[in-house]
């Protein structure tokens, strides 16, 4: 974690700023919105979350994740303020260190690539059934829906190869050690990702949107869940981009002073 005798003064200035660039990056995905993918964000601030998690603790993780989403809900409201997605970011910050004791617990396990590609083949699988096996997406699609699938499908194949190769590269480049600290890395970012940006994320619009807001959604869970899960990948590397180079850039991680964190 980030100690070398940090203070807690120290801490708190580094979750002050942690949380003010969430703040900045929710704001900026809110300004743009994908047509017939309104729950579809790309942002800088899971990234970010992760990182506070895992080098300032759950506590920290978990108040920058609901202060993240509750305060640009106020400052450039886009709607009814679901409160139930600055829960979901509170959980994600909490989680992310509960699998970063989980890595260590099980280092030799989590120190190969296997977890990692376990991940992204299910969330790449997941895609194709929901593309393929249901219609939850057809009406976003409309009538490209014959090509764009395919399309959206290639591009996640090719963004999940992507990420699998450039941790494999910038692992040998880093060396030995390195190498297995990264595949952790990579296991904590796209496991919390699918797990609470996808799944409880897209659960709190749906509970949000049916059974609190008056009038109920038209919605189902796998519509929601659909539209968030198109974006994994995308969100997914860059997490993992971010945070390689705060945790294993020299120059970045001395100015942090942060010791060995995975």
């Amino acid at each position: 974690m980030i100690n070398n005798g940090l203070s807690e003064t120290r801490k708190l200035a580094y979750a002050s700023i942690i949380l003010a660039l969430a703040i900045v990056f929710t704001v900026i995905a809110k300004l743009f919105s994908i047509p017939g993918f309104p729950f579809l964000r790309f942002s800088l601030a899971p990234a970010l979350l992760l990182f506070s998690s895992l080098t300032l603790g759950p506590l920290y993780g978990g108040l920058i994740g609901f202060l993240s989403d509750l305060i640009p809900a106020f400052i450039y409201p886009t709607g009814a303020y679901n409160f139930l997605i600055s829960f979901v970011y509170l959980l994600f910050g909490v989680l992310a260190y509960l699998l970063l004791l989980l890595v260590r617990k099980f280092s030799k396990t989590f120190s190969t690539p296997y977890p990692f590609i376990a991940v992204l083949l299910f969330s790449f699988l997941l895609l194709v059934v929901i593309f393929y096996g249901t219609d939850w997406l057809d009406s976003s699609f409309g009538e490209a829906s014959y090509w764009a699938k395919p399309l959206v499908l290639a591009l996640s194949f090719i963004v999940d190869m992507g990420l699998y190769l450039g941790v494999y590269f910038y692992g040998r480049k880093k060396g030995k050690e390195s190498f297995s600290l990264l595949y952790r890395l990579s296991f904590i970012a796209s496991f919390s990702d699918l797990l609470i940006l996808d799944f409880l994320k897209a659960l709190a619009f749906y509970l949000y949107y049916t059974y609190i807001l008056a009038g109920g959604s038209f919605l189902g869970y796998g519509v929601y869940l659909s539209m968030i899960v198109v974006g994994t990948p995308i969100n997914v590397l860059l997490m993992i981009f971010i945070n390689s180079l705060m945790f294993f850039e020299p120059g970045i991680a001395k100015r942090l002073k942060l010791e060995r964190v995975l």
